[in-house]
């Protein structure tokens, strides 16, 4: 092939494949892409797991069921914690229509019944006032009175104990209807743990010192973030005023 030959075919060789190169250009980046996370995005990961140095060994953190772990032992993870005033809750759930009205128709009738055995007993003493000491029957109804005063101090005790376990009841049962909204507002909540306490900001109720020092011992909460009172939720829960 002659010289002048070989720089024409060179020359068409050499446009041609210009031509080809400038949709590939345009394909193909000129620098490599690297991936890297939005500025504005706050998640890191997902990740298995995170493996903490630190001096006495590394420190495993997982996921276990929504819960920071760092072992296999229940004990070895975070938990949600929330509290409770519980007297706030329970001095309402006490003081309800069921329950008030249950106190009220056992008050009626122990009242019935200690007014029965006075009016007996005021009899019996009328009488004796109109006898003479000496005669049979005085000390008859003078044994009588004795026997139905010593039956009515015995009624007064069993009184007194029934009206105890009415209000251990009332108390147990306010309890549970606690217990029971507790446990839905902190299901609701995601809530693990739920402690009783009583406000730091409540005013005392006691008259006298060792009512004081009682509520001093009772107050175990002394700072805590608001958010974890979960006390307005469970009042309202229970269809209760927030006071």
């Amino acid at each position: 092939m002659r010289r002048t030959e070989r720089a024409l075919v060179y020359g068409l060789l050499a446009v041609l494949l210009g031509l080809n190169l400038v949709p590939l250009l345009d394909r193909v980046p000129l620098a490599s892409a690297v991936a890297a996370p939005a500025l504005d995005d706050p998640d890191l990961g997902p990740a298995p797991a995170l493996l903490l140095k630190g001096d006495k060994g590394d420190l495993r953190l997982t996921n276990r069921k929504g819960r920071l772990a760092w072992g296999k032992d229940p004990s070895a993870q975070a938990y949600s914690v929330a509290f409770v005033n519980v007297g706030q809750v329970m001095r309402q759930l006490q003081s309800s229509d069921t329950f008030r009205e249950e106190a009220e128709t056992l008050a009626n009738a122990l009242q019935e019944k200690d007014a029965d055995y006075r009016r007996r007993l005021d009899e019996l003493t009328k009488q004796l006032d109109t006898l003479d000491r000496e005669s049979d029957e005085f000390k008859r109804l003078y044994d009588e009175g004795g026997s139905l005063y010593k039956e009515f101090m015995e009624w007064g005790g069993q009184a007194v104990a029934q009206r105890d376990r009415l209000e251990a009841t009332h108390i147990e049962k306010a309890y549970r209807q606690l217990i029971e909204a507790v446990e839905v507002v902190a299901d609701r909540l995601d809530v693990d743990v739920v402690y009783r306490f009583i406000a730091t900001s409540d005013p005392f109720q006691s008259q006298n010192v060792e009512g004081a020092v009682t509520e001093v011992r009772l107050r175990t909460v002394l700072r805590y973030p608001e958010g974890l009172d979960m006390t307005p939720e469970v009042l309202r829960e229970l269809n209760l005023k927030d006071e």
